[in-house]
């Protein structure tokens, strides 16, 4: 949540510079040393606040008849029209107020080469009654660093899943495992941040279902705990409590032991 919050505080600044607004509607242009000099300066700016923040990979500014400011090498000068002509954009142009965020790849990974497995989710801002967007890219790894945490046994699936349906596991696949599942739909649909849902049912295999909404994005944490797994933890701490048991027992017994010989 945190870092997600970071990411869109990153993007209220952009969307809110009046320099990346001038530069994206071509006002600029009339001066090409001012506007190559923005350019650069600028490109350098955000180079670096990609490499300084683990949570951002990659930060894009599209506007038609200009080229495109980003950390990325490629320019193009024709994606904002590209991109909202496409069934994402039509998405983000039904609410231009909404910050979406998607897993699925789009025109322009196409168009600049980005493979759609480097980064973990994707958001894109339309900007306040300009015709340009924000695109910033999270990176893949931040996200598997926490996954990675979440050990819940030998047999568990965990996975970050984005509300369109793309998954990144534990492992850094990108294989569908929750997206499908009816037990995955109940969560997604329902109003709670958090929630557990029993016997959910792989195949021939009963899990304990746990998810976890992040923040605002429509992403979830979702992971699979094999009952088997839950029982068999349940079994151990049975064993250790008996074990603690007798030996109190026994502890008891010699103290009891001792100080009725004193007597």
């Amino acid at each position: 949540d945190f870092g997600f919050e970071n990411v869109k505080g990153a993007a209220v600044e952009y969307l809110t510079d009046n320099q990346i607004s001038r530069y994206l509607s071509g006002k600029m242009s009339s001066s090409q040393a001012e506007q190559t000099q923005y350019y650069n300066s600028k490109k350098s700016e955000l180079t670096t606040k990609a490499t300084a923040d683990s949570f951002i990979k990659d930060i894009y500014f599209f506007s038609d008849g200009i080229s495109s400011l980003s950390t990325n090498k490629k320019s193009t000068e024709d994606m904002f029209g590209k991109y909202m002509a496409s069934s994402q954009g039509k998405t983000v142009g039904a609410d231009t107020q909404k910050y979406y965020w998607a897993g699925q790849p789009s025109v322009i990974d196409e168009t600049l080469e980005i493979a759609d497995d480097s980064y973990a989710i994707r958001l894109v801002k339309s900007f306040y009654r300009q015709d340009a967007l924000l695109v910033m890219d999270i990176e893949k790894e931040a996200i598997l660093s926490i996954l990675r945490e979440m050990n819940f046994g030998e047999g568990s699936k965990v996975s970050f899943v984005t509300e369109d349906g793309a998954e990144l596991a534990r492992d850094g696949s990108r294989k569908t495992v929750f997206t499908d599942t009816k037990f995955y739909q109940v969560a997604a649909a329902s109003e709670e941040q958090t929630g557990i849902i029993e016997n959910a049912k792989i195949g021939s295999i009963s899990y304990l279902f746990v998810f976890r909404k992040i923040s605002d994005t429509g992403a979830m944490v979702c992971a699979l705990i094999p009952n088997s797994e839950i029982l068999g933890q349940v079994e151990k701490i049975g064993q250790i409590t008996i074990m603690i048991v007798v030996a109190a027992c026994i502890f008891a017994i010699v103290i009891g032991g001792g100080i009725s010989l004193s007597i």
